[in-house]
């Protein structure tokens, strides 16, 4: 597995993010899949993004609060963390892995790969089937 988390990881970190802080999500974004603009991330930045649709949500409910107290506000308080808070703070969020990253991350992993099968032409051994001596398991 790479730096960046998967479809499915991005999904279960960013619920798991929301649950851990106690805070309430909108049904509407529990059910939907997590977006595709969010396939570079890693988990560091979705918990950031997370975050910040956290407390664009707490500064709404704030602001209602206060109009309410004044009379200029005739609903209820925003309770929880809706669709438009994510869609903002994905808006104003960055990556910290760029596709250069990425692609260095990947050359890596191969060169690490055909490394660990390579034949050491000395012993006739390879790191794929690397044991210590007194390893009663090898």
């Amino acid at each position: 597995m790479g730096p960046v988390a998967t479809r499915a990881h991005r999904a279960h970190g960013t619920h798991a993010t929301h649950r851990t802080q106690s805070t309430p999500l909108a049904d509407l974004l529990m059910a939907r899949p997590t977006r595709r603009p969010l396939c570079r991330y890693t988990g560091a930045d979705l918990s950031e993004v997370c975050q910040h649709a956290a407390k664009i949500a707490i500064k709404q409910t704030i602001e209602e609060e206060i109009k309410k107290m004044k009379g200029l506000f005739d609903g209820q308080p925003n309770d929880m963390i809706d669709v438009h808070h994510l869609e903002h703070s994905v808006r104003t969020s960055r990556k910290s892995v760029t596709e250069e990253d990425l692609a260095s991350y990947s050359a890596f992993a191969t060169q690490m790969k055909r490394m660990a099968e390579e034949v050491d032409v000395d012993s006739g051994l390879s790191m794929s089937t690397f044991s210590f001596a007194n390893n009663p398991k090898a």
